[in-house]
């Protein structure tokens, strides 16, 4: 019998931004889950996972199994941000409940250790062993006041005592033979401007520190990550113009292999692990090389040898030591996030996650082209293009633009698979994941060109980005829409202010009023605006002259906002006093409010109603029919 080859689809000609794709919101919502924080306890493997379908939580697993019971998520809310919010040690499996903050001993339930009565939160443990104690980094509110302290916890009482303080913030305890390192910084630094490395001996019995010294910092470095090989700290320090990794030892302190790439991240959250020590003599490690990641060992004598690099992004990097191999979050431009392990020998085995693709991950993946262009120097971005195998455009048609701005403003656009990026995409929409100036990845020097100029350099490479896109023929002009979440909200408020690029945008939880911002937020980014914007209120000015909301007389294309109403990071009032601006001129906008979310959503039926929102509210700004059926919203002088 003779083979055949399967009949060839002929894509169907239709208007872009309407076509039909197996990828709907309630998809994108559903794999809207993350990996992080993976531990190892002898032979078990240990990770949280964020699930929407569970309204958000955040679950503790165990080889697999979920371990904590519904009603209950493993979460800390120490800088808001959270992060480093169990311990799985020799004593038992510890975690930080999101609802009290306190801490928790996993039994056959949860047992209640700590009893501050939401006075204290935690975060960043580290056990000590032979010992009932772990180290922690304490956040205590008291008469109104923060205040951020390093604590040791008896873990069978719930006894809390203070090690440190005197620093506005503490981060990373970490222990190794009756020696304790940790990190810490005062205002107006962020951990990514300039952080201290103190090494202390540690003194278990009444605990405390003894002889605590500063051995990295303080001259202007950013300095994250500590951890120890058998006798060697290692550390990541950016004190050359790169987080490049670092070693303390009985000869000091230097670098272990100075190189124009970035090993490090901005430290938003705690225990966001990117690298791993194997040993003394050896450190496996995350490197972003012109935004494009690998993995890299680097052996103690400071030489670096190429590991692996199929991913497309690699996070939570932990060394298995049992088991001789490497366990990390990893993203592909043309599968989902999952964890998996990876030997020696660079072999891979996934861990948890999808390990077979799915259709819409087959026949209508985008896959990334990475473009640099030119504002004010050299600017890089993301470009994906229209993609659905059963359609393709109109004779003559350019497809209409999305334009993300990310968070932070540090925070990095990467090669990793975005399925919001892919729901417009496989509708016919092209997108551009932009990493303006202030983005990680390229260096000290990009992140900081964002000093003093938030709301001007990135807004100018939002402008910058159009305008090659628009020379490259790629786009159509007259369709271009801008969007953005918390700080990328604000990008995205300013490029709808201070600039004609763009004909419709979409902030979720964006900052409209850096005044508001500025008092209000809470304490860790009390004074992120000083490096930013300036120093307030001396530069009250530009703080003015900078905000979108005193400028709506430039508006004149139409908004859709979201909003949490448990946002304690951008409170509401940035949202809804920019939703009444609007609706006193009379500009086309809607406002879409979720009372319980916070900053960031993470309920699935959240997630799924705010992406319809926005696909239908540009579609009906553009008259581009949708592809999905149309959900009620209220939509103001359109």
């Amino acid at each position: 019998m003779t083979e055949t080859s399967p009949p060839t689809v002929v894509p169907m000609a239709a208007p872009m931004g309407s076509w039909k794709s197996p990828l709907d919101a309630d998809t994108v919502a559903a794999g809207a889950v993350n990996y992080h924080e993976i531990q190892s306890l002898g032979a078990q493997l240990y990770w949280l996972e964020s699930r929407p379908q569970e309204g958000g939580r955040v679950t503790l697993v165990r080889d697999g199994e979920s371990i904590l019971p519904l009603g209950f998520s493993a979460r800390s809310r120490v800088h808001e941000y959270g992060g480093g919010s169990y311990l799985a040690c020799a004593d038992g499996v510890f975690f930080v409940n999101f609802e009290d903050q306190e801490i928790y001993a996993l039994d056959e339930a949860p047992r209640q250790i700590t009893r501050s009565g939401n006075a204290e939160r935690y975060a960043d443990f580290c056990h000590v062993p032979g010992s009932a104690l772990a180290i922690c980094v304490c956040e205590r509110q008291a008469d109104g006041e923060v205040s951020n302290l390093l604590v040791a916890i008896d873990l069978n009482h719930g006894q809390v005592t203070t090690l440190h303080e005197g620093h506005d913030f503490y981060a990373a305890p970490r222990l190794n033979a009756g020696k304790l390192a940790f990190i810490a910084w005062d205002h107006p630094n962020m951990p990514w401007h300039a952080t201290l490395l103190y090494v202390a001996d540690f003194e278990y019995e009444t605990p405390h520190l003894v002889s605590p010294r500063v051995v990295a910092g303080g001259d202007g470095a950013s300095i994250g990550e500590p951890h120890w090989g058998e006798e060697r700290l290692f550390y990541l320090s950016d004190a050359h113009g790169w987080w490049n990794v670092h070693v303390f030892d009985a000869l000091g302190s230097r670098c272990l292999h100075e190189v124009g790439d970035e090993f490090g991240a901005p430290a938003w959250v705690f225990a966001a692990h990117t690298y791993a020590v194997v040993n003394d003599d050896l450190v496996i490690a995350r490197r972003i090389r012109q935004g494009v990641e690998s993995l890299v060992m680097i052996t103690g004598d400071g030489h670096l040898s190429e590991w692996h690099a199929l991913a497309g992004s690699y996070d939570s990097l932990h060394w298995h030591a049992l088991g001789q191999r490497l366990l990390c979050v990893t993203g592909a431009p043309d599968r989902s996030s999952r964890i998996e392990a990876l030997g020696e020998s660079g072999q891979l085995k996934v861990v948890a996650g999808a390990s077979v693709r799915s259709r819409h991950e087959r026949g209508y993946s985008s896959l990334p082209e990475m473009i640099s262009f030119d504002s004010d120097g050299e600017a890089h971005a993301l470009f994906y293009p229209p993609t659905n195998a059963d359609f393709r455009g109109m004779d003559g048609e350019r497809p209409p633009l999305l334009l993300t701005t990310h968070g932070g403003p540090t925070a990095m656009a990467d090669r990793s698979r975005q399925l919001r990026i892919q729901y417009y995409t496989s509708r016919g929409w092209a997108v551009a994941d932009l990493n303006y100036a202030g983005s990680t990845g390229f260096g000290s020097a990009y992140r900081r060109k964002l000093d003093g100029q938030w709301g001007v350099a990135d807004v100018r490479d939002c402008e910058a980005l159009v305008r090659h896109l628009v020379a490259s023929n790629v786009i159509d002009p007259k369709r271009c829409a801008i969007r953005g979440g918390s700080a990328g909200g604000y990008t995205t408020l300013a490029a709808l202010t201070f600039s004609t690029a763009f004909q419709a945008g979409a902030s979720a939880y964006g900052i409209s009023d850096l005044e508001a911002f500025a008092k209000d937020t809470h304490k860790f980014e009390s004074h992120y605006l000083d490096s930013l914007v300036g120093p307030w209120p001396e530069a009250a000015d530009t703080y003015r002259a900078r905000s979108p909301v005193h400028h709506t007389h430039r508006l004149a294309c139409p908004m859709i906002f979201f909003q949490g109403g448990k946002d304690l990071v951008v409170p509401p009032n940035q949202s809804q006093m920019m939703v009444d601006a609007l609706d006193a001129k009379g500009i086309s906008h809607a406002y879409v409010f979720y009372p319980d979310e916070g900053h960031e959503f993470r309920d699935a039926h959240n997630i799924a109603h705010a992406l319809r929102a926005e696909y239908q509210f540009f579609c009906r700004v553009f008259a581009i029919i949708p592809a999905d059926a149309p959900i009620d919203f209220d939509i103001r002088h359109l």
